[in-house]
């Protein structure tokens, strides 16, 4: 039996919160063990779960603030601290809050789905839940599928997050058999006068528009008969009973409360009206259909999908409160078309079946299972996870740690590299391996290669993040033997943008490809790269230059890449230019490395490394430039003229990097202490050159001729 928990907002006397109810209540008890979760308890459609439903409740109380309050912790402490149990499924049933909680769930044996009910028109409401909208974006990246209840609150999803996952739409479940029953009960509160009868269904809050559905009323009780009954309660009740008194229409509208059976009222009316600025499938509509209750609605999202493009079962007009009382007018003027919708109604209402939505449901959670596991079975890549951190980039490695946990698949072992004397990070997964060595961005990551008992690492900085599958991604070109490292770009450090992007071409330091089409960086005599700006998804480029704050490689190729060999670049505080080397230096000993496209991560940033290291970091930066440019560019020329013109190019970049930097602190955009450790750090980077130490460094111009060969 598969455990499966619902995760809602609370089981308050919405139409969410009904459809959950029938869905939940007639699912095969056979086959799921099921709980509802609800963050608020106190809601009135809780009593009519089912005997065999668990219920829990997490505030037992309803208490303003309580999304901001949920802000102060992140999505994984939410779930830690409100979800114990294990679960095959979890699935967030609303928007925003319940989607945080669900999201933060670190099992890699739980499927999570998300449910999205309601049309959100921007980000600004879409993350209004979550602390940010790349928050957002993270948590509903993170679930297995996303459900909505109408294509057209699919497409406004996906246009707002540019959401290229597939989403499933899933109508709502509604109790069809039980509406038709109860929808024969007697009322008396309904008059049996001739007037025109309009009903209204749903919480009394301002995105439901009662105030202008009551405006058309005034209007239009001028002209004829007409009564409105409002079944619902809400925050605005006592505001809308003011409006109708001053306004001289409490004869015409009467306010029913709540019912558990609002159809036996729906039923006795002329027709259903559906006023509100934003719905996602209307359960309310839905329901009127089933009663055999015309409908006439503005244009929300699902009404279209509901009651058809032209008009086949109902009306729906522009969303505004002119189109809609023409639409209402319409039908009161024309008996014969009132008649013809009530008959359409009772036809459109077909569609709506409990057992063939919950058959859907029950359907979409063993396809979901068997993908997953599918997955599991299939992809079983022999892979670490290596991490170099200072054990100081705190939510941003926990992040990283989130992520490490969803990996599909799992890595065989987590290690960690960190420097003598710093302590380990308070954040664990629980199953990490230690190394300690000198303080240093390759020597750390050495270590942990050192360390690494698999075929493949992942190795990655304490402040990146990515989705699931980013080492499937990453390992099918190495399976098929395109290369031995892979990487994903990172579109924050490659290109240059803007008036940035010229000057780097003026200066020799980053060029637009011109050639090589198929690569996203090459190595330019100048020491400077050149960038493909035109990366497309589903294609593999190779590179010679890229960040290496992730990437994925065979741990031997690693090895024999031999950083341990360019040790000089850890010898100032700050590691400039060590990603350079390293691709590079596979590149030209024949270990080519494959840029994915689709495989794109989160680079958090923490700065660790650069924090209140500015000097460090620009004395490093003109040290390790003459350095790299001078053992992999000028002693890998071929001959005397090649070397000349790798002089000439290189020259080229410093006399213009130093003309920018001289006219930068004229206008005071650059410290003259920032300008005089630049030019520090090229003095002695080439007297580095000539020293002695230098000369020690193993010459691998032959081993490096040979691999560049293979590569032309």
């Amino acid at each position: 039996m598969q455990k499966i928990l619902f995760v809602i907002h609370s089981l308050a006397g919405g139409g969410a919160e009904k459809v959950l109810i029938n869905l939940v209540n007639h699912m095969d008890q056979t086959r799921f063990d099921i709980t509802v979760l609800s963050i608020l308890g106190g809601g009135i459609n809780a009593k009519s779960l089912a005997d065999h439903i668990h219920y829990r409740v997490i505030f037992p109380k309803p208490f303003c603030g309580n999304s901001h309050i949920m802000k102060l912790f992140t999505p994984k402490q939410l779930h830690k601290l409100f979800i114990r149990e294990h679960y095959d499924f979890e699935i967030s049933y609303l928007e925003g809050p319940t989607a945080r909680i669900v999201s933060g769930c670190t099992d890699p044996k739980t499927r999570l789905i998300s449910w999205i009910h309601v049309e959100q028109h921007n980000m600004k409401k879409l993350a209004y839940a979550f602390r940010s909208p790349r928050e957002a974006e993270w948590c509903y990246s993170r679930f297995d599928q996303t459900i909505s209840v109408s294509e057209f609150v699919k497409n406004d999803f996906c246009r707002i997050l540019n959401f290229t996952k597939p989403i499933k739409v899933l109508y709502n479940t509604v109790e069809s058999e039980k509406i038709v029953r109860e929808a024969q009960e007697p009322v008396s509160q309904i008059s049996s006068d001739k007037s025109f009868k309009i009903i209204a269904v749903g919480t009394l809050k301002a995105s439901k528009g009662y105030d202008r559905l009551l405006r058309i009323v005034e209007r239009l009780k001028k002209i004829s008969d007409i009564h409105l009954y409002i079944l619902g309660t809400g925050p605005l009740r006592e505001k809308l009973e003011t409006f109708v008194k001053e306004h001289d229409i409490d004869r015409d509208v009467t306010f029913l409360g709540y019912d558990m059976n609002p159809y036996k009222y729906v039923s006795k009316c002329d027709l259903f009206v559906c006023a509100s600025h934003a719905e996602g499938f209307s359960t309310a509509a839905t329901e009127a259909l089933i009663a055999g209750t015309p409908v006439c609605t503005v244009n929300v999202s699902g009404m279209k999908e509901m009651l058809g493009e032209n008009n086949e079962y109902g009306i729906v007009t522009d969303n505004s409160e002119e189109a809609l009382y023409q639409g209402i007018k319409k039908l009161m003027d024309d008996p014969k078309l009132l008649d013809y919708y009530k008959k359409a109604a009772k036809e459109r209402a077909k569609i709506f079946s409990t057992s063939a939505t919950v058959n859907a449901v029950e359907e979409m959670l063993d396809v979901v299972g068997k993908r997953a596991g599918e997955e599991e079975k299939l992809l079983d890549i022999d892979y670490s996870v290596v991490i170099r951190t200072t054990g100081e980039a705190n939510e941003k490695y926990e992040a990283l740690l989130n992520s490490i946990s969803q990996l599909v698949p799992k890595p065989k072992e987590v290690i960690v590299a960190l420097p003598e004397g710093y302590e380990k990070p308070q954040r664990q997964l629980g199953y990490e391996q230690f190394g300690f060595c000198k303080k240093g961005m390759v020597i750390q990551r050495m270590t942990g290669i050192a360390m690494c008992r698999t075929k493949y690492a992942l190795v990655c900085d304490d402040d990146v993040c990515f989705s699931p599958d980013f080492v499937q991604k990453l390992y099918a070109p190495l399976q098929k033997g395109m290369g031995k490292f892979s990487i994903g770009p990172l579109y924050s450090f490659f290109p240059p943008k803007g008036i940035n992007a010229m000057l780097c071409t003026v200066m020799g330091s980053a060029v637009p490809t011109l050639f090589h089409k198929d690569r996203y960086n090459s190595i330019l005599r100048t020491a400077g790269y050149s960038y493909n700006r035109c990366l497309k998804e589903g294609r593999y480029y190779y590179t010679q230059s890229a960040p290496w704050t992730c990437f994925f490689a065979e741990t031997e190729s690693m090895r024999k890449v031999n950083m341990k060999e360019e040790i000089w670049l850890d010898s100032h505080g700050y590691s400039a230019l060590d990603d350079q080397t390293m691709f590079y230096k596979a590149w030209l000993k024949g270990m080519k490395t494959v840029v994915v496209p689709d495989a794109q991560y989160n680079h958090l940033d923490a700065r660790t490394s650069s924090r209140n290291n500015k000097p460090a970091m620009i004395y490093s930066l003109s040290y390790n430039r003459i350095v790299f440019w001078h053992r992999f560019i000028f002693c890998m020329q071929s001959n005397a003229l090649l070397k000349c013109w790798a002089a000439i190019c290189f020259n080229y970049r410093q006399i213009m990097e130093w003309g920018f930097d001289f006219i930068s602190v004229a206008r005071r955009k650059l410290s003259k202490n920032d300008w005089k450790m630049s030019r520090k750090g090229s003095r002695d980077g080439w007297k580095y050159i000539k020293s002695n130490e230098y000369l020690k460094i193993p010459d691998l111009n032959e081993m490096i001729k040979e691999g560049r060969g293979k590569n032309e």
